[in-house]
């Protein structure tokens, strides 16, 4: 292809004449390249080479195949909680495994735990429990402690002000001093706690209600507290998810004394269900609605699963 060729000739090898002379052909001057070979494979950051062979001469060239770049996939944030560590978000390449953008880590925050409470004071045991609540994730921490005596019932000062416990639906007659006469009684909020005119105060929801009792210029307030779920927060008024995955709900309930047992219900099982821990699972493609109630307190959250 390159180099010029000759015809065949001969001469005498004792004097040297020519008895037939060689005639030049020149060089054809291309070459008959095949389809080429891979000699090196590309990857994400080095270039690969293809050779070429010469059907004729076997020459070869070859040509630089650019490196293919890396592709890149995202690592998704993972949320920290009270007692796991999470991560920021991430990247790296699916080919080779290089890492782009790395994850770091961050730590668990720990509890925020409430005041410790008393839940169970059942008279047949020696010990109570009492719980403490974590203000972020709700979670509940119970311990036993050792009983103590029950306290003498508190006799009502009309000077002072007195704070009163009651539980939901049930009634407790406040009684201000005898010589009081025609005493009159009001309540701050009759959603929590309503009074009749002869002192009777009913426990309706839960939360603070302020009872005011008053006889001419003397008055006294009284503070009634009914336990119970006051607030539902923490929940998505929406969330989407696929067929077969998983969703948790973690409410987070505002509550005066002791918050109610929380509940779930699915409005369609076939489309999603939901466990008595909050664990909704997608069943087939559609939307259904998950009601979570706390005492008298609900909320709704929709599902749409993919």
């Amino acid at each position: 292809c390159e180099e010029a060729g000759k015809t065949e000739g001969s001469h005498c090898s004792v004097c040297g004449e020519v008895i037939v002379p060689q005639s030049i052909i020149p060089a054809t001057g291309k070459h008959s390249w095949d389809g080429g070979k891979v000699t090196k494979t590309a990857t994400c950051v080095e270039n690969g080479i293809t050779t070429y062979t010469c059907a004729k001469c076997g020459t070869t060239r070859t040509e630089e195949i650019k490196a293919l770049g890396h592709t890149i996939v995202i690592d998704p944030a993972v949320e920290v909680t009270c007692e796991e560590a999470g991560k920021t978000e991430g990247s790296h390449c699916s080919v080779c495994g290089e890492v782009i953008k790395a994850q770091e880590v961050i730590s668990a925050t720990g509890h925020s735990w409430g005041e410790w409470k008393v839940i169970d004071e059942s008279t047949s045991s020696k010990e109570v429990v009492r719980q403490r609540v974590c203000k972020v994730c709700g979670m509940h921490d119970d311990e036993m402690i050792p009983k103590l005596s029950p306290a003498p019932t508190p006799t009502v000062d009309p000077i002072n002000p007195s704070t009163v416990t009651i539980t939901k639906g049930k009634t407790t007659i406040l009684k201000p001093d005898s010589s009081w006469k025609n005493v009159k009684y009001s309540s701050s909020n009759k959603k929590v706690a309503t009074v009749d005119k002869k002192g009777k105060v009913k426990a309706a929801a839960a939360g603070i209600a302020k009872i005011t009792v008053k006889s001419g210029s003397e008055s006294i307030v009284y503070t009634i507290t009914v336990p119970g779920t006051t607030a539902i927060k923490g929940i998505k008024s929406s969330v989407s998810i696929k067929k077969g995955k998983r969703y948790t709900l973690k409410p987070k309930l505002s509550y005066t004394e002791k918050a109610d047992k929380v509940t779930y219900k699915s409005s369609n099982k076939k489309i999603a269900t939901v466990s008595k821990k909050g664990v909704i699972k997608g069943k087939k493609k559609g939307t259904a609605t998950i009601t979570i109630k706390s005492g008298k307190i609900t909320k709704k959250c929709k599902v749409k699963v993919k």
